[in-house]
């Protein structure tokens, strides 16, 4: 019912956005077709006319021939100047409603292919802001095209300025995007984000740019992402397959397309499935360089800093921006998370534990990529980010949303984002957490806090590796929409620990789990 009241929101939204645009084009169309007509009017007073050359074009001639004139008839006089006027005001009137009609054209096609199937949100007041939209972007687009060694401060500021107001805007973002290619804009950021490009501009101010690119950057192509059009949908695919490869450039020490946009995506809204199928390349590639010293993207010959939001992160691991993409994302985190096929009423074999989650939880060999200065190298980021990735997958919240006081799903007027599939990896989750391997798994605390609250379950434990027993996990499957006590829908599967988690078994601090990293 929820999806069908957004379709039909959506569908009102298009409809009221479509015919905002055909009719203001329809009014300028009416306005030039009378300056058209008075122009006419005034060239015969002066025995001009305008033809049609049937070619796209069109000429001004004489009306009527001093030879085919009537006899006794005196045919007004013009000059060259009157014709040349004539033809030049013709002209003007005609590449103003052309560009009216296909800038409506353009924006038209824009908002419908957003969406594949149903109906785009794009909501725009009239024609003339939703073709601002798109000629903001390809001007941008422009701008990114260049060698980054050559922007100067001024274009800098132009693009974050234009991004900052347009990054959420569908049209803008998709234009952007399909302007561009997915290789020329990782070598964009990689350029800005190197600190030995720029010469001669004030380097604090151009690393204060450089932050601001990639948090504007990021949103308006998570926007982008969001459209379902062709011409999209091979951009996703672009950049997932550049992925694995250096990018060929001289700045950031030519880094690998995952490692540029993993740090992109830490801010926006993605399109959950763009998100899993670039998250389950990711995995892949870096299951086959997952050795001891060995590591692809912390290694003393990599001194590319791509990520400025952390002195603790210096964005050299691609897994840790991906994971903090998912932890925006919950739709698309629960999805990669998500329990294996054939998984039972509870998990109680690692059988059941999702591949990536497995492997991110206890296999994985997570490193420090703090900066020389100022950063703790005790700190591992990647820890906290599968953190945040896994409070997103089980609470369907962002992890950074408002407090759980503001989404409370016994407070009349909230949403209730909890289901069978958020408690499956919070079943997952418990179940290694809660394991006596629990101690040695990698995750930050801080998220598994708050996840725990968010199910709303009581507890006195810091973290679910307080319990060193594994908890006992059921499913609920009462299909009532009524809210039970505990703050849970009937509907949806719940977790819960045994009895003896708290009160027979030792507790452990949080900061045995917050560093800490599973043994193979």
């Amino acid at each position: 019912m929820e999806k069908t009241a957004g379709e039909f929101t959506d569908a009102h939204t298009q409809a009221r956005t479509i015919a905002r645009i055909l009719g203001d084009t329809r009014d300028e169309l009416v306005s030039f077709r009378t300056e058209l007509t008075e122009a006419i009017a005034q060239g015969a007073k002066k025995n001009l006319t305008v033809r049609d050359t049937g070619e796209g074009s069109f000429t001004v001639t004489m009306n009527i021939h001093p030879d085919r004139a009537a006899k006794g008839t005196t045919l007004p006089e013009h000059s060259q100047s009157d014709v040349d006027g004539l033809r030049d005001r013709v002209e003007a009137i005609l590449k103003k409603a052309t560009h009216s009609d296909t800038s409506a054209a353009e924006a038209l096609r824009l908002i419908v292919d957003q969406a594949t199937y149903g109906f785009s949100g794009a909501d725009y007041a009239d024609r003339d802001s939703a073709a601002k939209a798109v000629a903001e972007a390809e001007a941008i687009a422009k701008i990114l095209k260049k060698d980054p060694a050559d922007i100067t401060a001024t274009e800098l500021n132009k693009v974050n300025g234009t991004l900052a107001t347009y990054g959420k805007d569908p049209l803008f973002a998709e234009k952007l995007a399909t302007s561009t290619t997915p290789d020329g804009l990782l070598k964009f950021y990689a350029g800005i984000a190197d600190p030995y490009q720029g010469y001669g501009a004030d380097p604090k101010q151009r690393m204060e740019q450089a932050k601001l690119l990639q948090k504007n950057l990021g949103i308006a192509l998570g926007t982008a992402t969001l459209s379902d059009s062709a011409g999209m949908r091979s951009w996703e695919q672009k950049m997932i397959k550049l992925g694995p490869d250096e990018l060929g450039t001289d700045h950031a020490s030519n880094p690998r397309g995952f490692a540029v946009m993993s740090n992109l995506m830490r801010f926006g809204d993605y399109d959950d499935q763009f998100l899993n199928d670039y998250g389950e390349k990711l995995v892949a590639f870096d299951k086959e360089r997952n050795v001891e010293h060995m590591s692809p993207w912390i290694n003393n010959w990599n001194n590319g800093n791509l990520n400025f939001y952390s002195k603790n992160d210096r964005g050299r691991d691609p897994m840790t921006g991906f994971l903090e993409a998912l932890g925006h994302n919950p739709g698309a985190s629960t999805q990669f998370f998500t329990q294996p096929d054939g998984a039972g009423a509870g998990v109680d074999k690692e059988s059941e534990v999702n591949e990536n989650l497995k492997y991110l939880a206890k296999e994985r060999i997570w490193l420090s990529d703090v900066y020389v200065m100022g950063g703790d190298n005790k700190v591992i980021a990647g820890h906290d980010a599968l953190g945040h990735a896994l409070e997103a997958a089980a609470t369907g919240y962002a992890y950074d949303a408002e407090p759980m006081a503001a989404k409370d799903p016994m407070i009349p007027g909230n949403r209730d984002l909890r289901t069978a599939e958020t408690a499956g990896v919070m079943e997952q989750v418990v179940f290694l957490y809660g394991s006596e391997d629990g101690r040695r798994c990698s995750m930050g605390s801080h998220s598994w806090q708050t996840a725990w609250a968010r199910w709303g379950l009581r507890t006195s434990m810091t973290s679910v590796t307080d319990c060193q027993e594994s908890a006992t996990v059921r499913r609920t499957r009462t299909p009532s929409p009524r809210s039970t006590p505990g703050g849970l829908n009937s509907a949806t599967r719940a977790p819960s620990t045994s009895s003896a988690c708290s009160a027979r078994t030792r507790p452990r601090t949080v900061s045995s789990l917050r560093r800490s990293t599973c043994t193979r």
